[in-house]
Parts: C-alpha cells; structure tokens; sequence
C-alpha cells in the first residue's frame, strides 16, 4: 500500500527558499503531471515563488511569497471545497478549490522535489507534516507557537524530515518514521 491523500487534509512546513528561478517543490505525489499520474503538488510557483496547491492537474495559488533566505512556517487545509493558507501560525488566505484531486493511488509521494531531479526546492525544508484532517485556525496557531506541546496532545498522520541532499521520497517502510528529536516534558494543551 502507498500513502494516499483525501480530503479534508493538513500540510504544514517549514521552509526556506533561496531561488524561485524555477518550480520549487515541498511536497507532492506524482509521477508526472498528468490527473491519472499524480494526487496533489504543493510548489512555490516558477518566477513568482507563490504558493500553489495543485488539486490533480489545477492549481490553486495563494497570492503569499515567502521570503527568500529566511524560514517561515507555511499551513495549507483542503476539504474539497476551499483551500486556505496559514503563514507563521495566522490565517491569510482563502481559495475556492472544488477540484478533485488526482486519481494514481501509485504514484511516489517525495519531498523537496518532483523526484529525485526535477523542481528541486532551492533552501531548506524542516518538520514537514501531513494531517489527515482540517486543522482548526487555534491548532494551526498552536503548532507554529508551541509544536511540542501539540505533538504530545495529538499527532499528525506522519512526520518526514528531508536528508541533507535532495528528495525524499515516502515509501510504506518511511511511514513508521517518528520524531527524532527530543521532546521537552510540557503539559498537554487542550485543543
């Protein structure tokens, strides 16, 4: 079996772009861009640096750029009807999405690239997490402010940390991935 998406769904990351020369991947499932060959893309846009959630083939861009050279935490929720985009914990933007997403239940799911040399995402990608549900405006403010505390309260799906060069693409085996970093003792928020 391979991950799949649908919705209603969370991606959340953080990201660090140096370069919109190009498309510039945080996460998708595809194998080319085709609605029978992919799910869904999450992209900086080529030139622009938007951000962009494709739904199969359609795009769906936020008017937001990250700024280069500097992490920022980005959030997008899809339930079928409207995406919306969180930056650094704080709603911003809200799309009407009622495209389906793409129908290959096969195809690879890779972060920080198409695959292993294509839209390479130029900077750095940290605590990428996928959310089998629409977060709520105060978790997503909680997972920007205080992620510990809401990863001891309730965990997403899964959690991927990109190695230090190129992709990584998620198999069956990746999906038991834990995190790997030391979790301070803190209380367990109510959310």
């Amino acid at each position: 079996a391979t991950f799949q998406f649908t919705f209603p769904f969370t991606l959340a990351a953080w990201v660090r772009p140096t370069s919109y020369a190009l498309w510039r991947t945080i996460l998708v499932k595809r194998d080319s861009f085709a609605n029978n060959d992919m799910v869904l893309a999450w992209v900086f846009t080529v030139t622009t640096g938007t951000v962009q959630l494709f739904h199969g083939t359609t795009g769906f861009a936020f008017s937001y750029v990250p700024p280069l050279n500097r992490w920022t935490h980005l959030v997008v929720t899809a339930d079928g009807a409207v995406d919306r985009l969180y930056v650094n914990g704080t709603f911003s933007q809200q799309l009407t999405a009622t495209a389906a997403l793409g129908t290959d239940t096969t195809a690879a799911v890779v972060l920080g690239s198409y695959n292993t040399s294509e839209a390479e995402l130029n900077g750095g990608l940290d605590d990428v997490q996928v959310w089998r549900r629409k977060l709520t405006d105060a978790t997503i403010n909680l997972l920007y402010n205080n992620p510990y505390a809401l990863l001891l309260a309730q965990s997403p799906s899964k959690q991927y940390f990109l190695p230090a060069a190129g992709g990584l693409t998620v198999t069956p085996s990746t999906l038991a991935l834990a995190l790997t970093t030391f979790i301070p003792t803190v209380s367990t928020p109510s959310v």
